[in-house]
């Protein structure tokens, strides 16, 4: 099924959201979202969320001015990106910080949004720290459909 764009994040958000429970790993672990930014950094385990758009390319083409002629196509492609925060502070932290990267690249794997965003490829990378949290980063390549 075609979608937009800001559906699709929408959706990607809330195929997140929806999944995301790491209560038998923390406490409490903070979701910040693209385009939400809000004030400071927390001091404790928090993650953010993103997409990118990479490609856009169409994908079919039906004569348009026929009657009941179908619209162009586009398949785009893209990233979600899940970067996972774990304070240096706390001990274990890293072991942590690392089943979190895990479940967040889970969630995306083997299903599809309503509108039919699918992802592939879903894995994890670790970061260097930057003296305050050790990092990671959730790299999810996805695709969906759009009809113009």
């Amino acid at each position: 099924m075609p979608t937009t764009p800001t559906n699709a994040r929408d959706e990607i958000f809330r195929l997140f959201t929806d999944g995301f429970d790491v209560s038998a790993i923390v406490d409490a672990c903070e979701i910040r979202y693209q385009g939400r930014e809000r004030g400071s950094v927390p001091d404790d385990y928090y993650v953010r969320i993103s997409t990118q758009q990479v490609t856009s390319p169409q994908s079919a083409h039906i004569m348009r001015d026929e009657p009941g002629a179908s619209p162009i196509a586009y398949d785009t492609n893209g990233l979600v990106f899940v970067q996972v925060f774990a304070p240096m502070s706390e001990e274990d932290s890293y072991r942590k910080g690392e089943l979190i990267a895990t479940q967040a690249r889970d969630i995306f794997r083997g299903v599809e949004t309503p509108s039919s965003v699918w992802f592939r490829n879903a894995r994890f990378n670790e970061l260097d720290p930057d003296g305050k949290y050790y990092r990671w980063n959730v790299k999810v390549e996805y695709q969906f459909s759009e009809r113009k």
